[in-house]
């Protein structure tokens, strides 16, 4: 299976030399959204930014336009009070305005990259649960006896390593705060360390799960 295994690779690498010469090149040069997480959000963020802004001003034109407008008799006689509804109308719009500009302030680059990783560590962790349930037989919302049993010890090491994960991107988000608020250094230093930081998230991440792939079954001690 190995020489199998062996053989294609090397076909591919003779079929696309020079694909292959520019991949060992990126993979030395460590300049690829793998290696800097944090540099391949700051696009997707600065869009992300754009789109909220551009939200918080067309609530901020369209509550200034309601406030000004002189309403008709006939909107006057289905509502009732025009004041009263052109009050709820901008509080709305002013609401909604406030709401986009703030989620736009606040978005940022390392907090992006930082939650993607989290989310795709826990996704992955919640596969390897369902498996582990699957592979030990444990079915359905009633159990009873001896699945209920496995059905706790599975549950206890998820959440176990399920609370690992939590830590690590709590330890990450306090480092990359300190990192970013650092008066000491510069951007383009504060960028590289803030890609390291990600870089050293996503291999805790890694470690953890590969320790709980390959824990033994907790309920396989007992029996």
């Amino acid at each position: 299976m190995q020489n199998k295994t062996k053989s294609i690779l090397k076909t591919q690498n003779l079929t696309y030399p020079d694909l292959n010469v520019f991949k060992k090149e990126l993979e030395v040069q460590k300049n690829t959204p793998h290696h800097r997480p944090y540099s391949a959000s700051k696009g997707r963020v600065t869009l992300y930014k754009l789109i909220f802004w551009a939200f918080a001003g067309i609530f901020t034109i369209l509550g200034s336009a309601i406030y000004m407008k002189s309403f008709t008799w006939a909107v006057s006689f289905l509502f009732g009070e025009v004041i009263q509804l052109r009050a709820l109308l901008c509080f709305l719009c002013g609401t909604l305005a406030v709401s986009s500009g703030g989620v736009g302030f606040f978005l940022r680059p390392d907090r992006e990259a930082k939650q993607q990783l989290a989310k795709e560590a826990k996704y992955r962790l919640r596969k390897i649960y369902h498996h582990q349930l699957i592979h030990h037989g444990v079915q359905g919302t009633l159990l009873f006896g001896e699945d209920y049993r496995k059905y706790s010890a599975l549950r206890h090491s998820y959440q176990d390593t399920l609370d690992l994960v939590r830590e690590k991107k709590k330890e990450a988000r306090v480092l990359l705060d300190r990192i970013l608020h650092s008066k000491s250094l510069d951007s383009e230093t504060k960028e590289e360390l803030s890609n390291q930081a990600l870089l050293q998230l996503r291999d805790h991440l890694s470690e953890i799960l590969k320790k709980y792939q390959s824990l033994p079954s907790p309920m396989l001690s007992n029996t």
